[in-house]
C-alpha cells in the first residue's frame, strides 16, 4: 500500500522573496513550521522528469536468464562461456570473488576478475561488437559508448527497460530506482526480508525490496522522515547517487573528505541544516537540500564532501553539477568506474577463465522394473551410484510413497499437474543442500516462467524426488510443498548420504 504524504508548499510571496536575505528568512521560518508539525516535504527539482512505464524486471540468477538473447549469445560467445549440467554457464563471467563457479554471479564480481578486465574490458573489438548487438535491440541507442552499457544492463538484468522496448537508460531515474539498480548491481540473486518500517515509509512497488539495502547509504533518511513516498519516487540527484556509492565501497572516508574547493555547478553550501535549526528535526535532510536548491546556495556539506571522495576514485572530473539528474546509463558508468578503482587497487586478483567447484549433476544409469510398487532404478548422483532409487515421477506415486512429507490442498496439487504438463523427468532420492548463490527462489514449475513461492538461503538442505530431463530442474520437496529449482544450485553436504530428515527435529528445514 502507498503512502500518501503531505507536501509543504510555499506561497507565492515567499517565492519572490527568496533571492533577498528577507526572503531566507521567511523560507527558513515556513521550513522550521512545516518540520515542527511534521510534514513531509517534496524536494525542488528542475530536473525534467514524467514517470516512465518499465517492463518488470524479475530478480534471476544469471546463469538462468533468458532475456536479450541477441546481446546474450554475442557476449557470451565473444568471452567464450561455456554451458554444462543441463541449462547452466561457466565462464569468466560466472566466477565469485573466491575464484569459484558462481551461477548467480554479478555485474561486480565479474569487474573483480582480471581475466575479465584485462582480456575483454579493455578490448576495444568486445566492446564495439557487443554495443552493436544492444543498438540492433534498443531503437534509442545509437552510439557505441551507450551501446556498451546498455549491452552491460541488458546481460545483468539490472535497469529495467522501458515498455515500449526501449532500453530507457536516458530518462532521469528516481530515488526508488536509483537504489535498486545499486544493489542489484552487486548483489547476487537472494531473498531480502521485507522491513515493515521502511515499506510503511516509502511505499510498496518493485524498487523497495532492493532499496532497502542501500537505506542505510542514503543521504535522506527514511527513519526521520526524509525519505518517504513522494521523495522516494522522485528524481534522485548525482549528489545523492554518488553519496550511495561512496558509503557502500568506501566507508569512512566522507568523514575526513575535504571542504574546500569548488566544481564548475558545484560548491560547498556548509553545515546548512546545523546553521539553520534544521538539524535533527523531522525530515531535516529533505528541507536541507530543498533550502540549498531554492537558494542556489551549493551543496549541503555532507553531500559535498561524498563528492570530493568520488572525484579521488576517478568517477567524476571538475565538470560537475550536484543536483542534475541520475540517467540510468550515466550511473551504470559510474558503477563500473567505482567497480574498476576498486579492481585497480587490489594487489591480489581473481585471475579464473573458468569458475572452479562447478556442481554436479543427477544422471540416470539403468531402469529396474518391480512389482506392486513404484519402478526402481539405478542413477549416478555426484559421481557416486546409488540403487534402488524408487520412481515417483508420477506426481500420483510420489503422494503414495512420500505422503508424510507432503501437505499441498487440492488447488496447490492441480497448480503443480497444469505446470508440469509437457515435461519429463528421472527419478532421484537424495538430500542435497543449496549451494553457489545466496539465497534461491523456489518455483511452482520446471523453470523461470513459473511463479515464485519462496526463496531460502545457502546450506538449507533438501530432499531432491526428481529431475527435469529438459533442463535439468529438480523436483524437490520443500517445507510440504512440491517446488522446483535448477540443479546447479545443490550440491552433497556431510552426512547426506544417510540423513534424516523424515521426522524429528530436522524434518522440514526446507
Amino acid at each position: 500500500m502507498r503512502k500518501h504524504t503531505v507536501i509543504c508548499a510555499l506561497t507565492s510571496s515567499v517565492m519572490v522573496m527568496l533571492l533577498s536575505g528577507c526572503g531566507q528568512d521567511a523560507l527558513k521560518d515556513e521550513m522550521l513550521s512545516a518540520q515542527s508539525s511534521g510534514t513531509n516535504i517534496k524536494i525542488t527539482s528542475d530536473i525534467a522528469y514524467q514517470p516512465v512505464e518499465r517492463v518488470e524486471n524479475e530478480w534471476i540468477e544469471l546463469d538462468q536468464l533468458s532475456t536479450f538473447k541477441n546481446i546474450r549469445n554475442v557476449m557470451d560467445d565473444k568471452v567464450g562461456t561455456i554451458t554444462f549440467d543441463i541449462g547452466s554457464k561457466n565462464g569468466v563471467l560466472y566466477v565469485d570473488t573466491e575464484s569459484n563457479w558462481a551461477g548467480n554471479n554479478t555485474l561486480y564480481n565479474a569487474f573483480q576478475n582480471k581475466a575479465f578486465m584485462d582480456t575483454y574490458v579493455k578490448d576495444g573489438t568486445f566492446k564495439s561488437s557487443i554495443a552493436q548487438a544492444a543498438m540492433e535491440t534498443f531503437s534509442d541507442i545509437k552510439e557505441e559508448g551507450n551501446g556498451y552499457t546498455a549491452a552491460i544492463n541488458a546481460y545483468w538484468n539490472i535497469i529495467p527497460i522501458k515498455s515500449d522496448k526501449t532500453s530507457g537508460l536516458g530518462e532521469p531515474l528516481t530515488r526508488a530506482e536509483a537504489m535498486a539498480a545499486i544493489v542489484k548491481a552487486d548483489t547476487p540473486v537472494t531473498w531480502i526480508e521485507p522491513n515493515e518500517e521502511f515499506y510503511k515509509a516509502v511505499g510498496d512497488n518493485e524498487c523497495t525490496k532492493y532499496a532497502f539495502l542501500d537505506a542505510n547509504n542514503s543521504f535522506l533518511d527514511y527513519k526521520n522522515g526524509s525519505l518517504n513516498y513522494s521523495t522516494f519516487n522522485s528524481p534522485i540527484t548525482k549528489a545523492e547517487a554518488l553519496y550511495i556509492i561512496v558509503n557502500r565501497y568506501w566507508p569512512g572516508e566522507i568523514e575526513n573528505a575535504s571542504t574546500s574547493g569548488a566544481y564548475s555547478e558545484t560548491k560547498n553550501a556548509g553545515a546548512v541544516a546545523t546553521n539553520l535549526g534544521l538539524v535533527n528535526n523531522h525530515a531535516w535532510q529533505a528541507y536541507e537540500m530543498d533550502y540549498c536548491i531554492q537558494t542556489n546556495s551549493g551543496c549541503p556539506e555532507e553531500l559535498f564532501k561524498a563528492v570530493q571522495v568520488a572525484r579521488n576514485h576517478g568517477l567524476i572530473s571538475s565538470d560537475f553539477d550536484w543536483d542534475s539528474k541520475v540517467s540510468g546509463g550515466w550511473l551504470l558508468n559510474e558503477l563500473m568506474a567505482a567497480y574498476t578503482d576498486i579492481y585497480n587497487g587490489t594487489s591480489v586478483k581473481v585471475n579464473s577463465k573458468l569458475g572452479a567447484n562447478a556442481g554436479s549433476s543427477l544422471i540416470v544409469v539403468e531402469t529396474k522394473k518391480t512389482e506392486n510398487e513404484p519402478e526402481r532404478t539405478e542413477v549416478t548422483i555426484g559421481g557416486s551410484i546409488i540403487s534402488g532409487v524408487r520412481d515417483v515421477t508420477n506426481l500420483d506415486d510420489l503422494l503414495r510413497v512420500y505422503g508424510d512429507e507432503i501437505d499441498m490442498t487440492d488447488e496447490e496439487m492441480e497448480e503443480i499437474r497444469k505446470n508440469t504438463e509437457g515435461w519429463t523427468f528421472s527419478p532421484a532420492d537424495k538430500w542435497m543442500e543449496v549451494a553457489h548463490c545466496n539465497g534461491l527462489n523456489i518455483r511452482t514449475g520446471p523453470s523461470t516462467d513459473y511463479r515464485i513461492r519462496g526463496c531460502v538461503p545457502a546450506g538449507t538442505k533438501a530432499h531432491i524426488v526428481a529431475i527435469c530431463n529438459e533442463n535439468g530442474w529438480y523436483r524437490i520437496i520443500a517445507n510440504g510443498k512440491i517446488v522446483y529449482q535448477c540443479g546447479i544450485y545443490f550440491d552433497d553436504f556431510e552426512g547426506s548420504e544417510d540423513y534424516e530428515m523424515r521426522t524429528g527435529e530436522n524434518a522440514n528445514q526446507y
